[in-house]
């Protein structure tokens, strides 16, 4: 059960985290570190056919994450591919890697070599979920001689897990831009000109202009403030 305490550092963290950042998956993830504990961490997207991507590491070392990216990531028995329930993650969001399989599952899975080289302890992931697919999450990690997480740590990730998601994916629900439409719309905040985007980018006039109809139409938008209004 979930202490006084326990909800004042969310609101601490929640207070202290700014919307605005350009690292915002950062920060999120050295709060948690900091007010939780949940010292190794990674952000991700998933698209529509709930493959991962846009991975963001956090105090993993560079080896850890390069297996993880080029071998792993897909016999990872937590990926959303694998997830068999999705349609039931209604009220909890957040599971350890038992929840999902046993510890026999895990040993003879693929996915073993991974985990058990690394010394993983265990492992947890926060899903955020809309419509019955999965947009995205963080998923957690132990190793060597830390303890496994606990109900109080899926608790407050759970506690935590509405504000996480709106923050994190809750413009990306029903719209997916590509990195370079997101770095576009980054400059179309700060109010550049096509010409000033065209310059900073190294692209012509032309691409950014085709790279915004194609916003306005995933977006059902007519110019760049309806744009900056649904996105923001």
């Amino acid at each position: 059960m979930l202490t006084n305490r326990d909800y004042t550092s969310m609101i601490q963290f929640m207070t202290n985290l700014d919307w605005n950042s350009k690292q915002l998956e950062q920060s999120i993830q050295k709060g948690l570190s900091e007010k939780f504990g949940l010292h190794y961490s990674m952000c991700w997207r998933s698209d529509q056919e709930q493959n991962m991507y846009d991975l963001k590491f956090y105090n993993t070392a560079t080896p850890f994450n390069q297996a993880y990216q080029s071998v792993y990531m897909s016999k990872d028995l937590m990926h959303p591919k694998k997830l068999l329930f999705v349609e039931s993650m209604c009220q909890q969001t957040v599971f350890t890697i038992n929840d999902i399989a046993s510890f026999d599952t895990l040993r003879k899975s693929d996915y073993y070599p991974f985990y058990s080289s690394y010394q993983m302890k265990d492992q947890m992931v926060l899903y955020f979920i809309d419509r019955h697919r999965i947009l995205g999450g963080i998923g957690f990690s132990r190793f060597g001689g830390d303890r496994p997480f606990s109900k109080k740590d899926q608790e407050i990730l759970q506690t935590l897990s509405v504000y996480l998601k709106r923050m994190l994916v809750s413009n990306e629900e029903t719209v997916t831009l590509s990195t370079r439409e997101k770095e576009i719309f980054q400059l179309v905040v700060q109010g550049k000109t096509n010409e000033e985007i065209s310059f900073q980018l190294w692209i012509s006039v032309n691409t950014v202009k085709k790279h915004l109809q194609n916003m306005y139409q995933k977006c059902d938008v007519k110019n760049r403030t309806e744009l900056i209004y649904k996105l923001t």
